[in-house]
């Protein structure tokens, strides 16, 4: 009996915290910002020309990233460069706050989080740093 209630209750625990996701699929197009914090890195490219002159402004309208599984994750080795664009499909939380995993000890406000199923990388700017990393090296600086 009590392993039965174990599993109930943890079956309970899982559905809750899906019942936060949006039952809306959709697909976002959104660029990394990098803001040198912890703080949600993704705004949909339209805030970043709108709040070009206003960076502040766009920090409010950033979202955090979320996986559906562990297999489907964006790499940040290969991704999470300035101005990187990603088309994810998924569906947004109801209320705003951290991804599940997001662990820092810095203050981050919560935001908005897109929780995806599945990504497709639109443009990558990985090249183009390590390359100007390269260079710095090369030159001394």
């Amino acid at each position: 009996m009590g392993r039965q209630l174990i599993i109930i209750i943890l079956t309970l625990i899982l559905i809750s915290c899906d019942n936060n996701v949006s039952d809306k699929k959709e697909t976002v197009r959104l660029q990394y910002v990098s803001w040198g914090c912890e703080c949600a890195n993704w705004a949909d490219q339209k805030f970043i020309d709108k709040y070009v002159d206003f960076p502040d402004s766009l920090t409010d309208l950033c979202v955090f990233i979320e996986p559906a599984g562990k297999t489907n994750a964006v790499s940040e080795d290969t991704m999470c460069f300035n101005g990187d664009v990603v088309e994810f499909t998924g569906s947004y939380y109801k209320d705003k706050g951290y991804p599940k995993d997001f662990h820092t000890e810095q203050p981050v406000d919560k935001a908005k989080i897109f929780k995806y199923d599945t990504y497709k990388i639109i443009r990558s700017n990985r090249k183009a740093v390590m390359q100007d990393r390269v260079e710095v090296q090369l030159n001394g600086k």
